[in-house]
């Protein structure tokens, strides 16, 4: 017990100060992180080179042009005009005359078309409405437009 009391009684050493151990100041240096929102994410990291279009003009992407057989001329259009990151239509021009000869719009955003919108006579309007109600892949029902 008298050993403990000594102990409390004792002054308190410091430890000696050290000059080769120390944490040094943070200040500017050369190496910088890289900064992420530079970096292109979803759409336009899959499609680099897609045209963006911004129909609603309010400053964010809402429609990919995409040409995918590489000739220079977009054959395929990516559309998402609610602006949710997730693409309600996609639409196919096969004689790259910027009339869509198809478009399948995913109303449910499931990942599968719920209709698809077919211009016959590649006239710019819709001719056909195919719809999937069941989601099977078949069409159920064909609906004449005008």
């Amino acid at each position: 017990m008298d050993d403990i009391i000594t102990f409390l009684n004792e002054e308190e050493k410091k430890d000696p100060v050290s000059n080769w151990i120390k944490k040094k100041k943070k200040s500017n240096t050369w190496i910088k992180k890289k900064s992420d929102k530079d970096k292109p994410a979803g759409i336009s990291k899959k499609y680099p080179n897609a045209i963006k279009l911004d129909a609603n003009e309010n400053g964010v992407t809402d429609i990919w042009l995409i040409d995918t057989n590489k000739n220079g001329i977009p054959d395929a259009a990516l559309f998402d005009l609610d602006e949710d990151k997730i693409i309600e239509a996609v639409g196919y021009d096969e004689n790259e005359n910027r009339n869509y000869e198809v478009i399948f719009i995913d109303d449910d955003l499931d990942g599968n078309p719920d209709r698809a919108d077919y211009d016959e006579d590649d006239d710019g309007t819709t001719d056909f409405i195919a719809y999937d109600y069941d989601q099977d892949g078949e069409w159920d029902k064909f609906e004449k437009v005008g």
